[in-house]
């Protein structure tokens, strides 16, 4: 089974696997975003871009070894 990780309306972080490409299981989020307790949400009608490097970095989430996606170009701090 494959997963992306994706970022939702700019506030929310989470994954979606192929099986289910209608729903987002939710990492993290910003103010006015969903809360990773509550449960798998509907990715309809929403704004969604694959995650980066720095995404994981911004919402405070470790990067998973299966991660494929972008990576960063801005140096380490």
């Amino acid at each position: 089974m494959s997963v992306s990780y994706v970022v939702k309306d700019g506030h929310t972080m989470g994954y979606i696997f192929d099986a289910q490409p209608h729903l987002m299981g939710v990492l993290s989020s910003k103010k006015g975003g969903h809360h990773p307790n509550g449960g798998p949400v509907s990715i309809s009608f929403s704004n969604i871009r694959p995650a980066t490097v720095e995404d994981f970095r911004t919402f405070r989430v470790v990067v998973p070894p299966d991660f494929k996606g972008e990576q960063s170009n801005k140096p380490q701090g």
